[in-house]
Order: C-alpha cells, then sequence, then structure tokens
C-alpha cells in the first residue's frame, strides 16, 4: 500500500467516501479539481485497491467508482479523515 497519498488523491477518496458511488465528472463538480487531476487520482485508487469501476447502468459513457470501505478506513483513519465514510446503500458493497 502507498504510504504517502497526494492531496488530491486524498481529496477524491474523501469525496467517494462522503458520496459514492460516484462518476468522475460529479467529483469534479464537487470540488477544484482539474479532470485529468480526478482521472489520476482514481487510478491510483483503482491500483491500490481501495476503490473499483463499476458501470453505470442508468448512463454507460459515466463508469462509477465504488468505495472499499476496509481500505478506505484504513488509510483514511491514518489520515485523521475517517469520520467522512458512510454506508454503502444495500447492494452497492464491495465485491472482490
Amino acid at each position: 500500500m502507498t504510504s504517502q497519498l497526494s492531496t488530491g488523491v486524498l481529496t477524491v477518496l474523501q469525496i467517494i467516501a462522503a458520496y459514492g458511488p460516484i462518476s468522475p465528472h460529479e467529483i469534479c463538480d464537487k470540488v477544484d479539481l482539474s479532470p485529468r487531476t480526478v482521472t489520476l487520482a482514481l487510478g491510483t485508487l483503482t491500483q491500490e485497491k481501495i476503490c473499483k469501476k463499476v458501470p453505470n447502468l442508468i448512463d454507460m459513457r459515466k463508469p462509477l467508482y465504488l468505495l472499499n470501505h476496509e481500505q478506505a478506513k484504513l488509510i483514511l483513519s491514518e489520515y485523521g479523515l475517517d469520520s467522512v465514510i458512510r454506508t454503502p446503500p444495500g447492494g452497492m458493497g464491495w465485491r472482490p
């Protein structure tokens, strides 16, 4: 696991923890980050298995990013940000 995460990655992680599942466009709307920064942050989070990309059945052009709550809790608590995690809606839990 990455020992140091960038500010952009942590910001995106907080947004997914608070609002997810969420699309990259919705993340950009909620924070002042460029689409490129959000895309790179999502790539890092996906590579570290902190979130995963799932299809959006309502609009297939906008994938959703789903949080791995166990991994996210560990990372966010390490940075003192664990209060932002919300419980996932039914049926939207992490499945490896």
